[in-house]
């Protein structure tokens, strides 16, 4: 997705923000699906960048999110994720 736009309401007032390079990924269940946008996934594409402090916590992040819905779902979250799958797939 290039350039998603961000529409929410503070104290009465509607703001907007954009970001770029987002992606997004959907997980889907007989009860229904849920939609991730994710900002920050660009920078765990890349092997070298991969152990950095900041990487880890942002895919820890991630990870946590999945097993959340997983949970809402009353699922079994995955020994490999599908975020994980994805990543590791895309590595450059």
């Amino acid at each position: 997705i290039k350039k998603a736009i961000i529409k929410y309401e503070k104290n009465g007032t509607r703001k907007s923000y954009g970001f770029a390079r987002a992606y997004y990924m959907e997980v889907r269940f007989k009860a229904g699906s849920v939609f991730f946008y994710f900002k920050g996934l660009y920078r765990l594409l890349y092997k070298e960048r991969m152990n950095n402090h900041y990487n880890k916590i942002l895919f820890s992040m991630f990870t946590d999110l999945e097993k959340q819905v997983y949970e809402f779902y009353g699922k079994k979250y995955p020994e490999q994720g599908p975020l994980t799958k994805w990543i590791l797939k895309n590595l450059k």
